[in-house]
């Protein structure tokens, strides 16, 4: 797949996203670095020989870095160059003329390759991009809240186009964008505090000895420079699902292990005092940003709880109690992958009370209302009425045990007749005159996804009954 910015394509270097390949060569950059500081010798040539073809790569690397116009890309290796030149810097005054044009040479292909323009305009003037990230990463807060146990892998970005989004609008996301919210949200803030204890813990143990060791001062530079970047990158977009951007990272962390146990671990912090710092930070921003999303759950209309196979959707109008309970068992292939927009339009004006769960819903106590969609008689709910949304054809002794079970039902059919179910529901509903009521979406086939504001419209006339 192709990104563009503006008219100029983006360069993802077979990587399935530019900003994931921008997040790779934002921590390989430290380590090219490195190599034009490993040639600090006396010998001019062996100088030369290992900083001419170190510089080259660099430049070469930070071009690259350009042709992603990738603003995550470009903000995480400034600030892990940001680092490097801070513990380095004093080097400088010897060749400041030099490194200075090095840095100049630079800033030239960031403005040439466009990645330079791109990210100056979004501190100016924010394009949607920049923009529904923040509308996004609130909703993200606010499903650690909803759900702090998690909402399972791969499922973050559609629990918040269901149940979070803003009705109106229509972008499409698969994660939160965001690496830490998207682990978050998906396996919960247990594992969140556990994973980044243990991340901060491996980072404070290996703290190695550097006095007298200037090169392996420079190695550990290198490895925290890449560190940072690859922790800011993985902030600005979901980089840490792709395994190469890991490699990097990883051999920060080895190279830092190895170190450490080389020159002995420092006496600025006792091992014992690290893990408690890690511990303390990890537990410490997770419980931020869960207490953040909880804050923002405060007077919503719709309060929601998910207990793992059903999310319960909540509201009290005018601080009513009085809620009317309906079951739901949605079904995407008829629903859309969004159907919970459409259920959220039930409640503007109705008190009710809906739970949705994709399996049977255990119930002591009937609801007032079913939904299901496309399923089969063994797994309708208890319910006294219900609707049926593009139901499928029944056997004899399935249509008897559903007329039985319930005072009304409703069937929403589609316009078009792709396999038989229109006829059928109709000579049922024919046959059974005043138990089933028929509502027929003329426009639209056995796929409902775009109907959803003509259904929850109609069913809210039902309930307003």
């Amino acid at each position: 797949m192709d990104y563009f910015y503006q008219d100029q394509i983006r360069w993802n270097l077979g990587f399935d996203n530019p900003n994931h390949a921008a997040a790779f060569i934002a921590a390989l950059l430290p380590f090219l670095w490195l190599l034009g500081r490993l040639g600090k010798s006396d010998r001019p040539i062996f100088r030369m020989a290992c900083q001419i073809p170190a510089g080259a790569m660099l430049l070469a690397g930070w071009g690259l870095l350009g042709l992603t116009i990738s603003r995550s890309g470009l903000v995480a290796a400034v600030l892990a160059f940001a680092w490097s030149g801070f513990y380095t810097f004093s080097s400088w005054k010897d060749f400041f003329v030099r490194r200075g044009m090095w840095v100049l040479a630079c800033a030239a292909l960031l403005a040439a390759t466009g990645i330079a323009t791109r990210t100056a305009t979004t501190a100016f003037d924010p394009d949607a991009s920049a923009t529904n990230r923040l509308v996004l990463w609130k909703g993200g807060l606010e499903m650690l809240a909803i759900a702090p146990q998690g909402v399972g892998a791969g499922n973050s970005g559609a629990f918040y186009m269901n149940w979070l989004q803003p009705l109106e609008s229509q972008a499409g996301y698969r994660t939160m964008v965001n690496s830490y919210l998207t682990f978050l949200t998906e396996y919960g803030v247990w594992a969140g505090m556990l994973t980044g204890f243990l991340a901060l813990a491996v980072v404070l143990v290996c703290l190695p000895d550097l006095r007298g060791a200037s090169r392996a001062r420079d190695a550990v530079t290198a490895c925290h420079a890449s560190l940072m970047a690859f922790a800011t990158a993985g902030f600005f977009s979901t980089t840490m699902e792709t395994a190469w951007v890991w490699l990097p990272a990883l051999f920060s962390l080895l190279l830092l292990g190895y170190s450490t146990y080389r020159y002995g671990r420092t006496t600025r912090m006792g091992i014992g005092a690290a893990l408690a710092l890690a511990a303390i930070l990890a537990a410490g921003i997770v419980a931020g940003l869960w207490s953040s999303g909880w804050i923002l759950r405060i007077n919503q209309p719709v309060q929601m709880h998910y207990d793992g196979p059903a999310l319960l959707l909540q509201n009290g109008l005018n601080g009513s109690d009085l809620r009317r309970e309906i079951y739901v068992q949605p079904n995407e292939a008829i629903m859309g992958g969004t159907y919970g927009k459409g259920i959220r339009r039930l409640f503007h004006g109705i008190p009710l009370s809906i739970r949705v769960c994709q399996s049977d819903i255990p119930s002591s106590e009937a609801a007032e209302w079913g939904v299901v969609t496309g399923r089969r008689g063994e797994s309708f709910p208890a319910a006294r009425s219900l609707m049926l949304l593009a139901p499928e054809i029944l056997s004899e002794e399935e249509t008897r045990a559903l007329l039985s079970s319930y005072e009304s039902l409703v069937i929403i059919l589609p316009g078009f007749d792709e396999d038989g179910r229109v006829a059928y529901w109709r000579e049922t509903a024919a046959n059974n005159f005043g138990k089933i009521q028929i509502f027929s979406l003329p426009e639209f086939g056995n796929d409902f996804s775009q109907a959803w504001p003509i259904i929850a419209e109609y069913f809210r006339k039902i309930l307003e009954k």
